[in-house]
C-alpha cells in the first residue's frame, strides 16, 4: 500500500533505523518528531484481526494529536473504540489515488481538516460521552498486572461469599483461535503456511506453552520443523 502511495505522488516521510532517519530520543520522544505533521500511516502488522488496534492509532497519532490513516483492523472494531469521525480509514476508498485526493483535500482546507478534531471539544454533554477517548479511561491491566487483579480481587470475593471463582480452559486452541477473523489468521506466504500449521499443531496437542517457556528449545524445535517442512517439498 505505501509504494502505492508513494507511486501516486504522495510526499511521504518515513523514520526510524530501517529508513536511515532514527528519531531523536526515545518512543516517548515521538512528539518531538511527528507533531508538526497533520497525518500518520497507523499501518497494522495484522490485517482484519479481531480487536487489534495498536499504539500507532493511540499513541503515535491521536495522543500526539494527528489524524491517523488506518490499515489493518476491521472497520466495524475502529468505529468502536474511536471518537467519531476521528480518524482517515483506507478500505474505505477504492484506489491509493482516491486516498491521496482526499489526504490533499483536508491538507487543503483547514476547517475541514480541524472536524477531525471535534470529538475533543463536544458542544452537549450528551456528544461528550459519545465522543469521548477511550484513552481517557483506566487502561485494561495486561500481563502480570493482569494477573495481580485477578488474584485480588478473587480474594475480596471469597470474603464475600467463601469460596474462590474458578477458571478455566479446555483448549489452548479454541482460546486462541475461537471467534477470529478467517481473514486475520490467513497466511501470505510458504513461510507462513509451514509456521501457522506448526503453531495449530502445538496448540492442538497443547504444549504450546511449554514450549515457548523453553526460548532456545522453541527456536530449535522451529527450525527443525521448518527444515523437515521444506525437505518435504
Amino acid at each position: 500500500m505505501i509504494i502505492s502511495l508513494l507511486q501516486g505522488g504522495l510526499e511521504l516521510d518515513v523514520y526510524g533505523s530501517c529508513a536511515l532517519r532514527p528519531l531523536r530520543g526515545n518512543w516517548l520522544d515521538l512528539s518531538k518528531t511527528v507533531s508538526g505533521y497533520k497525518f500518520y500511516f497507523s499501518f497494522e502488522n495484522s490485517f482484519h484481526c479481531r480487536d487489534y488496534i495498536t499504539e500507532k492509532v493511540w499513541w503515535n497519532a491521536l495522543h500526539i494529536g494527528l489524524v491517523p490513516v488506518i490499515w489493518g483492523p476491521t472497520r466495524s472494531d475502529v468505529v468502536k473504540y474511536l471518537p467519531k469521525n476521528s480518524f482517515i480509514f483506507v478500505e474505505d476508498f477504492a484506489t491509493p489515488e482516491d486516498l491521496i485526493n482526499s489526504l490533499r483535500y483536508y491538507d487543503r482546507n483547514e476547517k475541514e481538516f480541524k472536524g477531525f478534531f471535534d470529538w475533543k471539544c463536544p458542544t452537549t454533554s450528551q456528544e461528550k460521552n459519545e465522543n469521548e477517548l477511550p484513552m481517557t479511561v483506566p487502561l485494561e491491566p495486561t500481563g502480570y498486572c493482569q494477573l495481580c487483579r485477578l488474584l485480588h480481587e478473587d480474594d475480596i470475593e471469597a470474603e464475600k461469599t467463601g469460596s474462590r471463582p474458578y477458571r478455566q480452559k479446555l483448549s489452548m486452541r479454541d482460546w486462541w483461535y475461537g471467534g477470529e477473523n478467517p481473514e486475520c489468521l490467513l497466511p501470505e506466504s510458504v513461510l507462513e503456511w509451514i509456521l501457522s500449521f506448526y503453531h495449530r499443531f502445538l496448540l492442538v496437542f497443547e504444549v504450546h506453552i511449554k514450549i515457548l517457556s523453553y526460548k532456545y528449545w522453541y527456536l530449535l524445535t522451529t527450525l527443525v520443523f521448518v527444515l523437515l517442512m521444506l525437505f518435504c517439498f
